[in-house]
């Protein structure tokens, strides 16, 4: 659902949108790039996974003043760093 009649400046959408990313579980928006025109948002940049690039984009609906979104976030999965089987022993 797109706030198609609710009106407010770019500027305070593109606030509204980086605020609601960085509180939105799973997803890192120290990747994306977020810019509004005319009440269209567009989200560049990349997301570690599927889910993360859906959620963003879903989470926008909910910000007034969004006419319409523009997703044009990639999916990179990053290697996960790998865990040692061998567990460090302490010292007695």
């Amino acid at each position: 659902m797109k706030n198609k009649t609710y009106h407010q400046p770019d500027k305070k959408i593109k606030e509204d949108v980086c605020a609601i990313l960085a509180e939105t579980p799973h997803v890192d928006c120290s990747e994306i790039k977020v810019s509004v025109k005319d009440g269209i948002v567009t989200l560049q940049g990349e997301v570690d996974e599927q889910a993360a690039k859906k959620v963003a984009d879903e989470t926008l609906d909910y910000v007034l003043g969004v006419h319409g979104v523009k997703n044009e976030l990639t999916v990179h999965k990053r290697p996960r760093k790998k865990m040692s089987r061998h567990r460090h022993q302490q010292p007695h």
